[in-house]
């Protein structure tokens, strides 16, 4: 039998004591990084020696994860020294009594939710199928001078670029990721060339994060004890407009939801659970290192979340020894993640001061923080933006609701804030801790519009996406907690919540139906439109394809031409009058090339020319995309 060493106490060796394997490992990783760092160019080397690297972005990358090793290695000397922190044992953690979350063993609750979520699959099917907007093109990288359009809508590009190519605010990693894989796999079973791509399998990822965040939305509710506003706010989120249309669309906010809606269940599961157990903890920072990748705000809600936490352990653990551990424990998976994630993130910190301008090509950018507010309650803006009121769309704002119907809309304000200010009373006194966290979403909310507003260089705010979540909580909440107004007379209760409902849904019905019924953006139907008039036509028809929106109509119809000048309008017309051609002239995003002089001229031009007209407008959902056709008359003999 081995003797013990009665000079050190078991618990206060490092090599003895309980978690020593963990220990070891990030010993060994240490080991690594001091490897890693000694054997790589340095810094120094880089800009000593200019044939090392030839391209300034190889060197960013080069420098970024050499930074990046070396944050690692602090983080985990630091780590190694303060093990007796984090690395306390199990057995120290006192019990305490917890209440246990209402969970039920009824099918129906389930059947019910699983219903909508499907109900939520018809809605969003239209917009997942239709034309990629100039938008989501652009976020794709499609307006790029690397790669051709194809190969940045489907990311033909390497793992490297997708990790570290960072040129603006707007280039999401996580995004580029999902879709790579989404795409790659679409391919593979549809025996398709990699030059192909399908607006499915390129929205696929925000699809299905938006059908789960319908899912989990409701199975929070239901663990906190609230069932029936679980089932309500599942269904407001699946008929909900704006998600509808921006959930599924490429951008981040689809997947934001599900991840935020994701990490607060983990926040919950991690703070209740006294077993000192590791894997909700690592969980939950894989979850935050994810919502760094999808956008630079991510940083924000991360650091947010984990004072959140500490907030909620200190309110909750009266003991001394159990608020340590978690306060340690937060602390010590945080810089884990930290340090896991820093190679990979330093090379694009490195990139921010070179990052592009972000022009406001969606009317999403436009409005103001009211807007935004009316976004997420009700699902579409408080007013028309000015650049769209004369659009042939029409989509419903609240302000357009109070001119028709001065009353009712008066009724659904006042209620849905009563409403969203009774939930949030509600979960306060019931459920405090929950109640601190959608605050803190809120907040986070807030602060990234402030951060939109003051980097007007790159005026990407993520302020619907972060407080969808928690308005519409409180907001169904609220709602349920109204059934209970009247204790005697329930068929009052039950009127006073239809009402409200009706009001809510028929409200912003118009706009619900527009994401049924239209495309996002129309090249298909335009395609399709071109294609028969060729197959109709005696005579070769030649298509011109003019100024802004004319490289993604060429995505759909390649044999087109793109022209982006007026000379060159004029200089085709002529050619084709001379060879008595069938010419038409494809310009789309009509306000967009209204902004530039040059494109200002050529439609005036086109509107003016007696023997050119309008022969076909194709509309769209988004209004920014409307396409006119115009066809030069055939000269008379």
């Amino acid at each position: 039998m081995p003797k013990r060493n009665i000079f050190v106490r078991q618990e206060n060796s490092f090599w003895r004591a309980e978690g020593k394997w963990g220990r070891f490992g990030l010993l060994g990783i240490f080991f690594t990084l001091i490897t890693v760092l000694w054997t790589s160019i340095k810094p120094w080397e880089i800009n000593q020696n200019n044939n090392i690297t030839h391209e300034h972005s190889a060197n960013l990358v080069d420098l970024g994860l050499w930074y990046g090793f070396l944050v690692s290695l602090v983080i985990c000397l630091l780590l190694l020294i303060k093990w007796r922190k984090w690395s306390l044992p199990k057995t120290h953690l006192k019990k305490v009594n917890k209440e246990r979350s209402e969970k039920s063993s009824s099918p129906y609750y389930w059947a019910l939710i699983i219903f909508i979520v499907l109900f939520g699959a018809f809605l969003r099917w239209n917009l997942v199928n239709s034309s990629i907007s100039w938008e989501e093109y652009r976020t794709l990288g499609g307006s790029s001078e690397k790669n051709s359009a194809i190969e940045s809508l489907t990311f033909s590009n390497n793992w490297k670029g997708i990790l570290w190519d960072y040129p603006s605010s707007d280039k999401s990693h996580l995004l580029s990721f999902a879709i790579k894989t989404s795409h790659s796999i679409w391919s593979s079973f549809s025996n398709v060339e990699t030059s192909q791509f399908n607006e499915f399998s390129l929205r696929a990822p925000n699809f299905f994060a938006s059908l789960f965040a319908i899912l989990l939305i409701g199975m929070l509710l239901k663990e906190w004890g609230f069932g029936g506003a679980g089932i309500l706010c599942s269904f407001l989120l699946a008929m909900h407009p704006w998600h509808i249309e921006r959930g599924v669309l490429i951008s981040p906010d689809g997947i934001m939801i599900f991840l935020i809606l994701f990490n607060i269940l983990l926040v919950t599961k991690t703070i209740n659970d006294q077993s000192g157990s590791w894997h909700y903890w690592i969980m939950l920072v894989l979850n935050q290192l994810l919502i760094i990748c999808l956008a630079p705000v991510g940083i924000l809600i991360a650091i947010g979340f984990m004072i959140c936490a500490m907030v909620l352990v200190i309110h909750k653990e009266t003991h001394y020894t159990n608020r340590s551990f978690f306060i340690n424990r937060i602390i010590a998976s945080h810089a884990l993640g930290l340090m896991a994630f820093s190679p990979i993130m330093f090379p694009n910190l490195l990139q921010i001061s070179e990052w592009n301008t972000i022009q406001t090509y969606a009317y999403e950018y436009l409005g103001n923080t009211l807007d935004s507010i009316s976004k997420a309650l009700w699902g579409m803006p408080f007013y028309e933006p000015i650049e769209i009121e004369n659009s042939t769309i029409y989509k419903n704002s609240i302000s357009n609701s109070f001119v028709n119907n001065p009353i009712l809309t008066s009724i659904l304000i006042l209620s849905s804030i009563s409403a969203v200010v009774l939930g949030f009373i509600r979960t306060w006194l019931h459920k405090e801790g929950i109640a601190k966290i959608l605050v803190t979403i809120s907040l986070l909310a807030t602060l990234s519009i402030f951060l939109s507003q003051i980097i007007s260089k790159h005026p990407q705010h993520f302020f619907v996406t972060l407080l969808i979540t928690p308005i519409l909580i409180f907001l169904s909440i609220g709602l349920i907690q109204t059934l209970k107004i009247f204790r005697k007379k329930h068929v009052a209760s039950v009127l006073i919540f239809i009402i409200f409902l009706f009001l809510q849904l028929s409200t912003n019905s118009e706009n619900r139906k527009l994401t049924l019924n239209l495309p996002y953006s129309p090249q298909k139907e335009i395609n399709n439109h071109l294609n028969q008039r060729r197959a109709n036509s005696d005579k070769s028809i030649n298509i011109v394809l003019y100024g802004f929106g004319g490289n993604l109509m060429k995505l759909y119809h390649p044999d087109s031409r793109v022209i982006n000048k007026t000379e060159e309008l004029k200089r085709v017309i002529n050619e084709a009058n001379i060879e008595d051609q069938e010419l038409l002239i494809l310009v789309g995003y009509k306000y967009f090339n209204s902004l530039e002089t040059q494109n200002k001229e050529a439609l005036a031009f086109l509107d003016s020319n007696k023997m050119i007209h309008v022969s076909r407008k194709f509309i769209a959902l988004d209004p920014m995309s409307q396409y006119e056709i115009f066809r030069l008359l055939p000269q008379k003999n």
